[in-house]
């Protein structure tokens, strides 16, 4: 007869022969050794599940934090590291590489000077170095508009771009088509605007334009829309609107309006820094936006005006069409232009 025996390691259940009663056999199953029953009738009880052991606490010495909990997934928590980890970058990134805008060739730009040298101001190249120049102003082409206009924000913050701002638009109206091709322009100050209405390019033109540049008195925060409303009333194809400071919701929108009105491009630039406020003028009437910081700036002027040919100060102007007086000494032979400023131009020594 035999006997029914359960494991007392793995709970398995199985026969022995009655032989074994009150004796202990090895399972079959995992090998332990167990007590057979005295009773071959009687049937094994499953054993009693034990008891889970107790969870330990958890301890640590008093004073040391613990890092669980910054471990633990908190938004307010991974945006202040992703905050120290951003800024790190960027003071590095300065450290190694300059500031935005700076080239790594050139020191850093000092503050622009708050007074404006007139003698710099509206300065254009030699008829020369326009020939080499393209049509366009600050990369913008104008060769195919008939007509264009500018329009400058006189006030204190343009001061110690002006001489350069003056002398990049001068050059624009010179690189225009007397034939086909009209200009305007609008210096909005805090005292007064002075405008000169979209006339026929060309030397006379021209040369109005810098003469109303090099007498303005920059002065205050002066308001934008009523020289811009007058600009609109000429009708021109395409404008050009050069700032230095913000502007305030109700400028911009009159200004926006207005162009609209007539279907003008403009193209917005500011100068210093990057008054994103003016980027909705040109986006709503399809024109370009442009930040010019101070080095920009220098550079721009530095491409137009080329050195090697000179360039006409703004306080003598040339008739292209003059002839050009000859000069030579015992040791060179060049030409040399009848302004005391200019470069003279292929000078050989002998």
């Amino acid at each position: 007869m035999a006997v029914k025996v359960r494991c007392e390691h793995c709970s398995a259940l199985f026969n022995v022969s009655d032989a074994f009663a009150g004796a202990r056999c090895r399972c079959k199953y995992c090998g332990g050794v167990t007590a057979v029953p005295q009773d071959p009738s009687q049937t094994p009880s499953l054993p009693r599940p034990m008891k889970p052991a107790a969870r330990q606490p958890n301890i640590r010495p008093i004073g040391v934090p613990s890092l669980r909990g910054w471990l633990r997934p908190n938004a307010g928590r991974a945006a202040l590291w992703a905050f120290v980890l951003v800024s790190l970058v960027v003071v590095l990134s300065w450290q190694w590489f300059g500031a935005p805008g700076q080239p790594l060739d050139q020191p850093m730009v000092q503050p622009p000077p708050t007074v404006v040298d007139r003698s710099q101001v509206a300065r254009v190249p030699l008829p020369e170095a326009r020939d080499r120049l393209p049509r366009s102003f600050l990369r913008t082409s104008f060769k195919d508009v008939a007509s264009v206009a500018w329009l400058i924000d006189c006030g204190d913050a343009m001061s110690g771009y002006y001489s350069d701002v003056s002398t990049l638009v001068a050059t624009a109206m010179s690189q225009l088509d007397p034939s086909t091709q009209r200009l305007g322009l609008c210096l909005a100050s805090e005292s007064h605007t002075e405008t000169l209405s979209l006339t026929l390019a060309g030397g006379a033109s021209l040369e109005a334009a810098r003469i109303k540049l090099r007498d303005l008195k920059l002065k205050g925060s002066p308001n934008l829309l009523p020289g811009f409303t007058e600009l609109c009333s000429w009708k021109p194809q395409m404008a050009f609107v050069l700032l230095a400071r913000p502007t305030d919701q109700p400028t911009l929108s009159g200004l926006i309006e207005q162009a609209q009105k007539i279907g003008l491009q403009v193209n917005v630039v500011t100068i210093g820094e990057p008054y994103h406020g003016w980027a909705s003028l040109a986006l709503e009437t399809k024109g370009e936006y442009r930040c010019l910081r101070a080095v920009d700036l220098q550079l721009e002027v530095a491409r137009v005006m080329t050195p090697v040919l000179g360039m006409l100060p703004a306080s003598e102007p040339v008739d292209p069409q003059e002839p050009v007086a000859e000069t030579t000494d015992a040791s060179t032979t060049a030409p040399r232009t009848r302004n005391k400023g200019d470069l003279r131009m292929g000078t050989t020594n002998k």
